[in-house]
C-alpha cells in the first residue's frame, strides 16, 4: 500500500497540473505521512489525530484553483476523499477503530482510482 502511495505522489510531482500548485506535491506528502500514521495507529486517539492532520489537509487542496480536465477531476477526488475522511472520523467518534480501519480502505481505493484519472 505504502508502494502505491509513492507512485501516486511521483506522478503528481511530474504531472503539470500538480506542478502548477507547489504546495500540492508538499500536500500530497503530508497525506501519505498522516493516512500512514492513521493506519498505523492503536487507539482511537492516535488515530483521531492523524485523521484530522489528513482533513486539514483536503480541506486546503479542495480550495485550490487548477486548471483543465485534470483539475476537475483532482477537485471531485478531493471531494470524495473529504467525505471518507468524514466517514471515518465518525466511526472513531463512535470509538469503533476497527471500523474506523476499515473506512480508510476507502480512502486508499479512491487514491488508487484517481491516480489512474490523472494520468
Amino acid at each position: 500500500m505504502l508502494r502505491k502511495i509513492t507512485v501516486l505522489l511521483l506522478v503528481m510531482c511530474f504531472s503539470p497540473v500538480w506542478a502548477s500548485s507547489g504546495d500540492v506535491h508538499s500536500s500530497m506528502r503530508q497525506i501519505k505521512k498522516a493516512f500512514v500514521d492513521a493506519a498505523q495507529s492503536s487507539s482511537v486517539e492516535e488515530m483521531k489525530s492523524a485523521m484530522g492532520r489528513l482533513d486539514e489537509i483536503v480541506t486546503d487542496l479542495k480550495q485550490g484553483e487548477y486548471q483543465g480536465d485534470r483539475g476537475k477531476i483532482m477537485q471531485e477526488g478531493f471531494q470524495k476523499l473529504s467525505v471518507a475522511v468524514k466517514q471515518v472520523e465518525s466511526e472513531l467518534d463512535q470509538g469503533n477503530l476497527q471500523g474506523a480501519k476499515e473506512k480508510l480502505r476507502t480512502i486508499d481505493s479512491l487514491r488508487s482510482e484517481y491516480h489512474s484519472k490523472v494520468r
